[in-house]
């Protein structure tokens, strides 16, 4: 099951949700949050981006659902004046039942295949360059791998990404500006970056072989905005939007459902029979754009609650509908 995308960059940010998004934490304090996301959606965006509906395991003939849940630890310190680090620890649980006429759920690892494990650890530092008018941020974050338990199903882009098994870097910039709208703190921001992806060594099997191939992923562009407003002493209400673009890239020759009837398409040119020409020569990158309401609320000086849904808009090899968020944060120093 491929069970990192953009509800966890929202994950990396919740420890900072009140403080205008390229702003760090001061030296000496830092943030400790336990974030769970959960996923459960009859729908995707498929190979070519059209909104359809999961094709589980055992075939189009049944009804499918992607359901993953993960509960992340957060942990963001100020190390310096201008300089703080963070590492995130997910842990995940991913299926995806194949459901038949009867609406009950078919039994069996082949039809109904799931997964738990620990995700992609990702750590990684900020540091602030300008602080006034506008702050000014650089970031740069590693996800490490993890193992992705089903290799077969690497590419379906159905369930959460958060079991990749390659390195990823990431280069980006946050600005963000803070000013009061009727005596009440409002602060709107963004961020934009670039992830370069190295290769998986067992990222896919080879169609006839069975035996393990490398997959380089194709790099990506990265980016989010959040507006912020506190209404209170206690309550925050913010619009967070995240977005990912990945480039085509090159796979093994393998086969892929495409639309609601879940017709078979054959992708890659690696492996390929001999003269033979696939539908579709590369593999098309996923694509992301999420975009939803979350609050804040300070229970004292200390510890806060935040949660919220955020709704897919748009994506390839990806799943579709909500994206349901919720945090406990706690400061210390």
């Amino acid at each position: 099951m491929r069970p990192t995308c953009p509800i966890l960059v929202l994950l990396a940010a919740a420890p900072r949700l009140l403080l205008a998004q390229a702003d760090v934490i001061p030296p000496g304090h830092g943030v400790a949050s336990f974030v769970y996301v959960r996923s459960d959606t009859g729908t995707r965006f498929d190979f070519l981006g059209a909104r359809d509906r999961v094709i589980p395991s055992a075939g189009p003939l049944f009804t499918g659902r992607a359901v993953t849940d993960v509960l992340t630890l957060d942990i963001a310190y100020g190390v310096l004046k201008h300089l703080e680090a963070h590492v995130g620890i997910p842990y995940a649980f991913s299926s995806q039942p194949s459901i038949g006429a009867d609406g009950k759920v078919i039994a069996g690892r082949e039809q109904s295949p799931s997964s738990s494990g620990l995700g992609n650890i990702r750590f990684g530092a900020r540091y602030n360059l300008v602080s006034r008018p506008v702050s000014v941020t650089a970031k740069v974050d590693i996800k490490v791998p993890a193992s992705t338990p089903d290799l077969e199903q690497l590419f379906n882009g159905v369930t959460l990404p958060v079991r990749e098994g390659q390195t990823d870097v990431d280069f980006s910039g946050q600005v963000s500006k803070a000013f009061s709208v009727r005596e009440h703190a409002f602060s709107v921001g963004g961020e934009a970056g670039y992830r370069v992806r190295f290769a998986q060594k067992d990222g896919a099997l080879d169609t006839f072989t069975r035996g393990s191939l490398p997959v380089k992923p194709g790099n990506e562009v990265i980016y989010n905005l959040r507006f912020a407003y506190r209404a209170t002493s206690r309550l925050t209400l913010l619009l967070n939007g995240d977005g990912i673009e990945e480039n085509d890239y090159n796979v093994p020759f393998r086969f892929t459902r495409i639309g609601n009837d879940g017709v078979l398409r054959t992708v890659g040119s690696q492996g390929s029979p001999s003269g033979f020409i696939p539908d579709y020569p590369k593999q098309t990158g996923r694509r992301i754009f999420t975009l939803g309401p979350l609050a804040s609320i300070a229970l004292n000086r200390r510890t806060s609650i935040s949660g919220g849904v955020l709704f897919a808009a748009l994506g390839r090899n990806f799943p579709a509908g909500k994206f349901w968020v919720f945090g406990v944060s706690r400061v210390f120093r």
